[in-house]
């Protein structure tokens, strides 16, 4: 039987009609339970096939003793059940005609000797499956678009759709990154938890990826890079108008063996990625919290065409930060021209600062206008890349609606950095969020998002 393409499991993964979950639970507790749960909870309309032989019911859906009891046809099958289990039950989903598969089951490669023949069998059903995989070993998938929330952890609850796609070979870090960029107000348009990727890959799916008109941003987390060759083509097509982003665990020797422990990677040579990453104008990131900082600018569609960073706020100290760290990072801090200057004074109180970075001081709670116009004149000036807006926590609609017009009337780079707290409950930040412009708690999260700007564009 000839196995389907990736491109067509895929479109089935991301909006299935019906999903069978082996190794259902009625206990709330288990994994197996969340697999049902979390679907209704997230508005999931399609059909769910809770399997678990000792019947009974799910959250009010009736159990099926086993695959070969549905009914029904059945789009894609969760696996929750040990390794040695789910190879009886992929031959089940063979015979059913079962579309798609993720295997959230481990003990496979990952798991050394122990795993060695789960995983003979498992590449054996592979080679001539009627379906695609995604896993084992892995967290599961979210499609927001699809109300798809089909993970064992509330982390991925509530998300909603936007440019950005990750792809992460690890479900915690998927979870983590996901949550993060979620409270900025990122939209994150698909989740793939990848684990072992014995059948469908990361290079699988940037290719699917990249002939997706939504997608902007792709972000990955990979122990290994499986079939580099097509890994590198893929990366290509998305260098002209969109990025991607890779946080590459196992640079380390130590990090390597962990690597092969937790998915069964062989981490590879890590000189080799850097400078094939680098030709790529892939981003990378080393750290967790980077890859959020660095997403979270990039998901906003604009891009650098210099090194030039207008910095506009109304605290110094935080404006002094921002023009350090800007300028030891190969990035530019220039002071505007006279003729910039000559424009901001009259605006301005006698002891604000008009060179760059701009200090507005805090006059401007109560003078909105000033604010409004002073981050005109720095955009309109031309003399700048990118604009950084330097706010602590001002809860004043004008000054965010001048905030949210600058984004919308130019097209450079502009990152705000909230740091006074309450990012994800502040009515001004739900403002922002609601017109695709998250924010950033610190100057030093905000140059992560201008290092990603600068590498996107190869400056």
């Amino acid at each position: 039987m000839k196995r389907p393409s990736v491109s067509d499991s895929l479109k089935r993964l991301m909006a299935p009609h019906s999903i069978a979950v082996v190794g259902a639970s009625r206990d709330p507790a288990k994994i197996g339970h969340a697999f049902i749960r979390n679907p209704l909870e997230n508005g999931y309309k399609g059909r769910l096939y809770p399997v678990n032989p000792g019947g009974g019911e799910i959250c009010g859906i009736p159990c099926a003793p086993s695959i070969a009891d549905i009914k029904g046809k059945i789009d894609l099958t969760v696996l929750v059940v040990p390794a040695e289990r789910s190879i009886p039950a992929l031959r089940q989903c063979a015979e059913k005609g079962v579309e798609a598969v993720i295997g959230i089951t481990s003990g496979f490669a990952e798991a050394g000797r122990a795993g060695a023949g789960f995983q003979r069998e498992l590449g054996e059903i592979l080679a001539a499956a009627p379906f695609r995989m995604i896993g084992p070993n892995s967290e599961g998938i979210v499609v927001p678009k699809s109300k798809l929330q089909l993970t064992f952890s509330p982390m991925f609850n509530a998300m909603v759709d936007g440019p950005v796609r990750i792809m992460s070979q690890s479900g915690g870090m998927s979870g983590m990154i996901a949550s993060r960029l979620a409270k900025r107000g990122v939209g994150i348009g698909a989740l793939f938890s990848t684990g072992n990727e014995d059948d469908i890959n990361t290079a699988d799916l940037m290719e699917y990826f990249a002939d997706d008109p939504g997608t902007g941003v792709v972000l990955a987390y990979l122990e290994e890079i499986r079939d580099a060759r097509r890994f590198v083509k893929a990366a290509r097509r998305y260098r002209n108008g969109r990025a991607v982003v890779v946080m590459k665990g196992g640079r380390s020797p130590a990090g390597g063996r962990a690597a092969m422990s937790h998915t069964g990677a062989i981490a590879g040579d890590d000189r080799v990625v850097d400078g094939v990453f680098r030709e790529l104008d892939v981003v990378r990131i080393r750290d967790s919290h980077a890859a959020v900082d660095a997403t979270a600018a990039l998901s906003m569609m604009k891009w650098m065409r210099g090194r030039r960073v207008g910095i506009v706020g109304i605290a110094g100290g935080f404006g002094v930060e921002m023009t350090d760290l800007v300028e030891t990072s190969g990035l530019l801090a220039p002071p505007f021209s006279d003729k910039v200057q000559k424009k901001l004074r009259p605006i301005m109180p006698f002891y604000g600062a008009v060179g760059n970075p701009i200090d507005m001081t805090g006059t401007i709670i109560n003078q909105p206008d000033m604010f409004r116009d002073v981050l005109n004149i720095a955009i309109d000036s031309g003399e700048v890349d990118a604009i950084v807006i330097l706010l602590t926590f001002v809860g004043e609609p004008k000054i965010i609606e001048a905030v949210i017009h600058a984004n919308e009337a130019s097209d450079l780079p502009v990152l705000v950095c909230w740091t006074g707290g309450g990012e994800d409950t502040s009515p001004a930040c739900q403002m922002l969020y609601g017109k695709g412009i998250p924010t950033f708690d610190s100057p030093a999260a905000i140059l992560t998002g201008l290092e990603a700007l600068k590498a996107q564009a190869g400056l």
